[in-house]
């Protein structure tokens, strides 16, 4: 898991930087909302319009090296590999679309919130670094762990440690990064509908 988390990371990192963040901020410059929805087009399609993409490359990204991986094993081992092959396949399919989530939605969210790219992408990569550095940083001068919660690339190392069996960077309980991650996904969804509901619709 090690290795793919930090191979992955940065290739999800990439996709919420270059397909995440402008994702939204080029129709909010425009005005370009009012013409999609006063045709039959409702914000839910808009918004899956939106998500969707960039989600199903995040699943790529997590999902299918873990996947190769696993099948590489059984074809070389054989069946006896199966029951151990079997719950990290498990852990992985479960992993990609938490971490598909967090690398996309919130830079989406964003991505609502402003008119131009360029300041959601540098916003978005300050956000991502900045409570990586903060968030590991703190736990490593204070001695206290449940600092790291603040990172929000740290939680996502601690869910997939807990997922695949490993043992946690930080003694805290998985269900604290678990958390934490949920709370930033809830928040990203919940500024990106109320930046759309507030979107006047000339019919």
């Amino acid at each position: 898991f090690s290795c793919m988390y930090w191979t992955q990371l940065w290739f999800a990192f990439a996709l919420g930087l270059l397909v995440a963040a402008p994702a939204i901020s080029g129709d909010v410059r425009t005005g370009a909302f009012s013409v999609y929805f006063a045709r039959p087009v409702d914000r839910g399609h808009y918004l899956l319009g939106k998500v969707v993409p960039a989600g199903v490359l995040g699943l790529i990204i997590t999902a299918v090296p873990a996947l190769l991986l696993a099948l590489l094993r059984l074809a070389l081992g054989g069946a006896e590999d199966a029951a151990v092959v079997a719950p990290k396949l498990l852990s992985a399919v479960t992993y990609a679309p938490i971490s598909a989530a967090t690398m996309v939605l919130p830079p989406v969210a964003l991505s609502a919130m402003g008119r131009r790219s360029g300041s959601i992408q540098g916003f978005w990569a300050a956000l991502f670094f900045g409570s990586w550095l903060v968030g590991e940083g703190t736990a490593a001068a204070t001695e206290v762990p449940y600092a790291a919660l603040i990172s929000i690339p740290t939680n996502l190392r601690l869910v997939g440690q807990h997922l695949f069996g490993m043992e946690s960077s930080y003694a805290m309980p998985w269900y604290l990064p678990a958390g934490a991650l949920a709370l930033v996904l809830t928040a990203s969804a919940y500024l990106l509908m109320r930046r759309l509901n507030k979107v006047e619709v000339f019919a």
